[in-house]
C-alpha cells in the first residue's frame, strides 16, 4: 500500500497510509525507514528513534530476517546523508553517497534500491551519467561512469560520513532468482579467511570442485575453469562471471586487537618494508595481488621493494582516501607497532593504519547475492545455522550440504580452539572489550563512529 509513496521518497505519505494491522514485513521496513527519514530536533528525538525501532521489532516479527532489518536500516543513514550533502550543495558528493552502494543491475522488484535512487533525486548532468534505465520488466540499470571515486572530506575529522557513504546496502537478496552455477567466498584480513580457505579446500576436494585462489592467482581474469573463488580482501569487481557468494566480516573493534597482535609477530614480507608514511596508497600496495606478490618475492631487494610501496598508486576506485597521522621516518610496519609500551598505544596506531583500510573495505563491500556472516557467530556455533544458511544460499544442498558442514566442523574454533594455526591470535576472545574503554574508546568513536552497528553488531 505504500510502495508508491516509498518509490517517490514521500516519507509523509509512507507514514500516514501505513497500514498499522499489516503483516507485511515490508510495510513495515518502509515504516521503519520513513520514520526515521522523518525525525525533527527537540526533546522528542528519543521518542521518535523508539518508534521507529518498534517498526522494526514489528517488521522481524512478520517474518523479516535480521539482515533485511539491518539493511533498511543502512539504507535510512545512507538516504540522510546523502540528503544533507545534497542541501550543501555537495551535489556530486551526495549522488555518490547515494550511488556508489549500488551494483550496476538492480532487479525491478528491489523498491528499496528504486526508492533510494528516486528520493535523492538523482538527475543527469553534463558531467554525470547517473540515471534508471529500463531494461525489460526484470532489472534497472544503474549508469554510474564519471563519478567522483571519492568524497573531499578530511578522514581523521569527518571519517563517519566517508565510512557510511561507502556502506552498501542491498548485500543479501535471498529469493534471487538468478541461477548462478559459480561461487565466490570473500573474506578481509583478519576475518576467517585460515577458516573458510580451509573448508572450502576441503568441500572442493570432497565434491570434485576446481577453485580459484584469486589473490595469489591474479593472472587468470578470463579463466572459466573454476567452480569456486576465493579472494581475501573481497575484490572481485573484475570478475565477468555470475556469482552467488558468502561474505565474512568482523566485529571492527575485535578486528584491531586481533591485527595488532598479529602484526607484531606474522612472518608476512609486507610487516618489514621501511615506510615513509601510511596511507591508502600503502595499504592497497600490500593488499592488492599485483604489488603484493612482489613484496612477497624473496629474490627482489628490500630497497626496491620500499621504492615501489613508495610510488605505488592505486588504479582502483578506493572507497576512503586516507593518511594515517605517524611519521614513520623509514621505520617498518611492524617496529613502529612494537615501539608502543601500551597495548592502548598499539590499538590507536593500528586502528589509524592498516586496520583502518580493512574496516573501510568491510564497510564499502557493494556487492549483491552475498550473504553475509559475522566471523564471531559462525566460529563457535555448534549448530552451525549460520554456516547451514549461506552454504543453502550458494547453492549446497542435501549431501552435499552435509559435506559442506562436516567440511567446517572440521576447522571450527568450537571444535579446535588451534584450528586458525599461525594466523590465530585472539581466538574470537571478547579481551578486546578490556582494552576499548576511556579515552581509547573516545578516540575509536570519533574515528569510526557507527560502523559497528552498520555492521550489525550491539
Amino acid at each position: 500500500m505504500t510502495l508508491e509513496a516509498y518509490l517517490r521518497g514521500d516519507w509523509r505519505a509512507v507514514i500516514e497510509g501505513h497500514p498499522l494491522e499489516s503483516h507485511d514485513p515490508g510495510e513495515w521496513l518502509r515504516y521503519g525507514v520513513a520514520l526515521l527519514q522523518t525525525i525533527q530536533p527537540g526533546p522528542d528525538v528519543g521518542k521518535q528513534q523508539q518508534q521507529a525501532a518498534l517498526a522494526f521489532v514489528q517488521a522481524q516479527k512478520e517474518g523479516a530476517t535480521a539482515e533485511e532489518v539491518a539493511v533498511a536500516q543502512r539504507q535510512s543513514v545512507l538516504l540522510s546523508l546523502g540528503q544533507s550533502l545534497l542541501l550543501a550543495g555537495l551535489r556530486q558528493e551526495g549522488l555518490a553517497v547515494l550511488v556508489r552502494q549500488l551494483p550496476e543491475w538492480v532487479p525491478a522488484r528491489d523498491s528499496a534500491a528504486r526508492g533510494l535512487l528516486l528520493a535523492g533525486q538523482l538527475l543527469v548532468s553534463d558531467n554525470l551519467d547517473v540515471g534508471l534505465h529500463n531494461k525489460g520488466d526484470d532489472l534497472f540499470r544503474i549508469k554510474k561512469s564519471n563519478l567522483e571515486p571519492k568524497l573531499d572530506i578530511e578522514p581523521q575529522t569527518k571519517i563517519r560520513q566517508q565510512l557510511l557513504a561507502g556502506n552498501h546496502a542491498l548485500g543479501l537478496d535471498r529469493n534471487s532468482s538468478q541461477n548462478n552455477s559459480k561461487i565466490a567466498i570473500t573474506t578481509h584480513h583478519k576475518c576467517g579467511t585460515a577458516f573458510l580457505f580451509k573448508t572450502f579446500n576441503l568441500i572442493k576436494n570432497r565434491l570434485g570442485l576446481k577453485m580459484w585462489r584469486k589473490f595469489y592467482e591474479f593472472e587468470r581474469l578470463d579463466g572459466e575453469d573454476w567452480d569456486i573463488v576465493f579472494e581475501q580482501h573481497s575484490r572481485i569487481e573484475d570478475l565477468e562471471q555470475k556469482v552467488k557468494g558468502i561474505h565474512c566480516i568482523r566485529r571492527p573493534e575485535s578486528l584491531i586487537f586481533s591485527a595488532a597482535l598479529y602484526h607484531q609477530k606474522a612472518r608476512e614480507p609486507w610487516l618489514d618494508i621501511p615506510l615513509d608514511k601510511f596511507d591508502h596508497n600503502t595499504y592497497r600496495a600490500f593488499t592488492e595481488a599485483r604489488p603484493y606478490n612482489l613484496i612477497n618475492d624473496s629474490r627482489i631487494e628490500i630497497d626496491r621493494k620500499a621504492e615501489l610501496v613508495k610510488g605505488y598508486k592505486s588504479s582502483a576506485l578506493i572507497p576512503i582516501h586516507f593518511e594515517a597521522p605517524y611519521e614513520f621516518g623509514g621505520e617498518t610496519y611492524r617496529n613502529m607497532l612494537n615501539k608502543f609500551k601500551s597495548i592502548e598505544e598499539k590499538l590507536l596506531f593500528e586502528m589509524q593504519c592498516y586496520s583502518f583500510g580493512i574496516i573501510s573495505d568491510m564497510l564499502a563491500f557493494n556487492h549483491a547475492d552475498f550473504y553475509w556472516i559475522r566471523l564471531e557467530e559462525v566460529s563457535f556455533d555448534i549448530n552451525m545455522r549460520e554456516l547451514s544458511n549461506a552454504f543453502s544460499f550458494v547453492g549446497f544442498k542435501e549431501d552435499e550440504l552435509a559435506i559442506c558442514l562436516d567440511s567446517a566442523r572440521t576447522n571450527m574454533l568450537g571444535a579446535d580452539p588451534n584450528a586458525a594455526g599461525k594466523h590465530g591470535t585472539t581466538g574470537i576472545s571478547r579481551e578486546w572489550k578490556d582494552h576499548f574503554t576511556g579515552e581509547l574508546e573516545n578516540k575509536y568513536n570519533s574515528i569510526y563512529k557507527d560502523a559497528s552497528q552498520i555492521l550489525g553488531y550491539t
